[in-house]
């Protein structure tokens, strides 16, 4: 009990029970919660630990119309999901966080009214429907390469702390292409 190691023999037959595996303050257990067995020769228990990689975030400000149903968390670690964003919802996105999510506020509904509600969503599944047209650029700071026109929906791939979006946009020819977009140009 509270041993970092321990190695003792004990006869065969032996059962042997490990629980309550705690680990140091910032790492995980890649491993099972405990594990058992009966001892009928060597055996070797090797506890898996990995250091846990801090999240970290930088402040964005800028409005998006929605495109598509996107699942809403109640965290940026996305463990619990409470609803979704709607096709047509504002949402004012907040923050970006490492792990690929963002932080926004997004019109709610409840029997009392409307009203604004922080949630979190996947970066991945975030899609914009397009309110006007928008300057679309070959790379951060790049050179123009075209537009993105009222309606179209865009995905959003990456959003930098430069201010800059990398996304995905339906373009002539029926194909989609990869474009940068200054947020704040959005809506």
């Amino acid at each position: 009990n509270d041993v970092t190691d321990y190695y003792t023999q004990h006869p065969t037959g032996t059962k042997y029970k490990i629980t309550d595996i705690r680990m140091k303050s910032g790492y995980k257990n890649n491993g099972n919660a405990s594990y058992s067995g009966t001892i009928n020769g060597n055996v070797n228990v090797n506890l898996s630990f990995a250091k846990v990689k801090s999240i970290t975030y930088f402040n964005v400000n800028f409005r998006m119309k929605s495109g598509v149903y996107t699942n809403a968390y109640s965290s940026y670690t996305c463990a619990t999901k409470v609803g979704r964003v709607y096709p047509g919802d504002v949402i004012r996105l907040q923050k970006v966080y490492s792990n690929g999510v963002a932080q926004l506020v997004c019109p709610w509904s409840d029997s009392s009214g409307s009203y604004n509600r922080t949630v979190y969503c996947k970066i991945s599944e975030l899609k914009f429907k397009a309110t006007k047209y928008i300057q679309a650029y070959s790379g951060v700071n790049g050179s123009t390469c075209g537009r993105v026109y009222p309606n179209d929906v865009v995905t959003v791939c990456e959003i930098y702390s430069s201010g800059w979006m990398k996304a995905i946009c339906p373009w002539t020819g029926g194909v989609n292409k990869t474009i940068y977009l200054k947020c704040s140009s959005i809506y």
